[in-house]
């Protein structure tokens, strides 16, 4: 009797240890995949995966911190592969999200990142704020008439 009530109870913790760990892990598991892929020389794997958390909806489910790490990945794998502007511009959206998300957190998280991988990220940002102001022409040609004083 004893036994068997030291198996269910172990069967129900193991069923309860199962269940909690794969709600809060099915979000971050492709990310994990991703980065995974990335040290492992697979960049297409890599990119797939990190391309398909942008699109499919993922950002507003993503913590701040995975937010900033998929963003940080997605421009490693444009420096990887050379194609820098589409991946930078989909960095920039999960960047975005991460700051709508918890600003704070970001900051943290970024400041934490070895040098390189902060200029990373600090030009995603810049890119992403400039995204944000409207061009205009007439104010432009103003600055450059200015910087080389045609009369």
């Amino acid at each position: 009797m004893k036994s068997a009530f030291q198996l269910l109870s172990a069967l129900i913790l193991i069923c309860f240890a199962v269940s909690c760990g794969g709600a809060t892990d099915s979000v971050e598991q492709p990310l994990d995949k991703a980065e995974q892929a990335y040290q492992e020389g697979m960049y297409g794997k890599a990119q797939t995966l990190a391309d398909s958390l942008v699109t499919d909806g993922s950002l507003k489910r993503l913590s701040p911190t995975s937010l900033c790490r998929l963003s940080l990945l997605l421009v490693r794998l444009g420096e990887v592969s050379g194609e820098i502007e589409p991946n930078t511009a989909l960095a920039a959206r999960a960047l975005e999200a991460a700051v709508k998300s918890d600003r704070d957190s970001t900051v943290v998280f970024i400041e934490g990142l070895p040098v390189d991988d902060r200029a990373r990220l600090l030009l995603v940002e810049a890119v992403s704020e400039g995204s944000r102001h409207v061009f205009d022409a007439d104010s432009a040609e103003a600055a450059i008439d200015s910087l080389i004083n045609i009369d």
